[in-house]
């Protein structure tokens, strides 16, 4: 089996899709939100990494993109030495709070933090408006750079039949 090639612009595409899902998928007013956290998470994750690999999206990379994990304060502090994004205090701190749940895979998993949580009627849960706000902060950006389909890379050409970066 050939192996799968991971290019800023299909981190882009993904990351598009879980935004227009979030936002396409109905809020049930009774509950907490942990589904639409989740999916604004994902986006934001990916959208940072597709931004993260744009300028040079070579093995070495792609590995230390990876090594970041699925921690969103790390990929956003990395994502902001090199790119001027539109996220003020309020988006910063509702990734933050919604990154105690995400890179724990909380919101996966639906583990006994998120659970308490939940029963607790949302404390320590980051508001929704928040983080889709942030959320379409980021996806906004994305798309002012057009998914990332430009994305460049250092690394030599693979010589196969088709070669996609």
């Amino acid at each position: 089996m050939p192996a799968v090639v991971i290019t800023p612009y299909a981190l882009g595409r993904m990351s598009n899709h879980f935004f227009r899902a979030a936002r396409g998928y109905p809020v049930d007013e009774e509950k907490k939100p942990t589904f639409h956290l989740y999916l604004y998470a994902a986006s934001i994750e990916l959208a940072l990494k597709a931004a993260l690999l744009s300028t040079d999206c070579t093995a070495a990379k792609k590995a230390a993109v990876k090594a970041l994990g699925h921690d969103l304060d790390r990929v956003l502090a990395e994502c902001e030495r090199e790119f001027a994004l539109p996220l003020d205090e309020v988006d910063r701190r509702a990734i933050s709070t919604l990154n105690q749940y995400y890179k724990t895979k909380a919101l996966e998993y639906f583990t006994i933090d998120l659970m308490l949580a939940t029963l607790r009627g949302g404390e320590g849960l980051p508001e929704l408006a928040e983080v889709e706000r942030a959320a379409e902060k980021v996806n906004i950006f994305l798309n002012d750079h057009k998914l990332f389909i430009e994305g460049q890379t250092s690394d030599p050409l693979s010589g196969g039949i088709f070669t996609f970066y």
